[in-house]
């Protein structure tokens, strides 16, 4: 959006704005978005934070953000820099704790999904070309399975799930990041245990058998049965990573 300022009152550090300039927010996401390829598929609902307010915003597919009830944030005066933090999905403070879901298969996906996006500075003269990034703070495991041995169609494979016999943490309490160029925060994992069904993304054309996509708490799978594959014969295999194979964590693909 492009907003052209007409205004005479100038107090000597920059004009104040004699009409109602709202804050335009663009918004980008870094990495690894839960539901379409890193876009906001649009509907999503957005805590945006200004000097410890905070209100709710609803996100367009193409990034823009609105206010969902109420009035927006306002620009005071053309010399104003705004501090923005941000999350998602909405809730009025930042989330201390959160849960994935242990079915995943469907919906609980993308609610497994949290995003933050760290304080940004935003200049009233920048307003139309700073964008707001928003990283995701969950870990995202992918398996694929090869048409290899045990397994040479896809109806071979019975069932998957991430984690085994309850060796997983599902919650987590979390402190968001701070500093700059910290885009991750921190997880201290919660006695909240179980395995997770996950997303099936198989793709037409693929070289894989099946691959399938999950949101996990950050946490460190080394020596656990971490992925466990059952097919249709009956036998169930396990991947147990070593030492240092499976630390998973925020933000990062696996």
């Amino acid at each position: 959006c492009g907003l052209v300022i007409s205004c005479s009152n100038d107090d000597g550090d920059g004009a104040i704005l004699q009409e109602d300039y709202p804050v335009i927010f663009g918004t980008a996401i870094s990495g690894l978005k839960s539901t379409s390829d890193n876009f906001w598929d649009g509907g999503e609902n957005i805590a945006i934070m200004i000097n410890s307010e905070v209100k709710n915003y609803t996100a367009a597919s193409g990034g823009a953000l609105t206010v969902r009830n109420g009035e927006p944030f306002y620009w005071q005066s053309q010399a104003e820099m705004k501090s923005v933090q941000a999350w998602y999905p909405y809730s009025s403070t930042v989330p201390s704790l959160w849960p994935v879901q242990s079915a995943q298969s469907g919906t609980g996906y993308q609610q497994s999904d949290l995003l933050y996006a760290p304080a940004t500075e935003i200049t009233f003269a920048n307003r139309n070309s700073t964008s707001l990034p928003f990283y995701h703070q969950t870990a995202k495991v992918v398996v694929n399975i090869m048409n290899a041995d045990a397994a040479t169609s896809a109806t071979d494979i019975q069932g998957i799930t991430i984690g085994s016999a309850a060796n997983l943490a599902l919650s987590g309490s979390y402190t968001a990041p701070t500093g700059a160029g910290v885009t991750a925060g921190t997880w201290t994992t919660l006695p909240d245990m179980g395995a997770i069904a996950p997303l099936d993304i198989t793709t037409s054309g693929s070289s894989y058998l099946k691959t399938y996509a999950a949101l996990v708490i950050p946490q460190d799978m080394s020596g656990k049965k971490f992925i466990a594959v059952t097919l249709s014969n009956g036998n169930t295999y396990y991947y147990a990573p070593i030492t240092g194979e499976a630390s998973l964590l925020g933000g990062k693909e696996y």
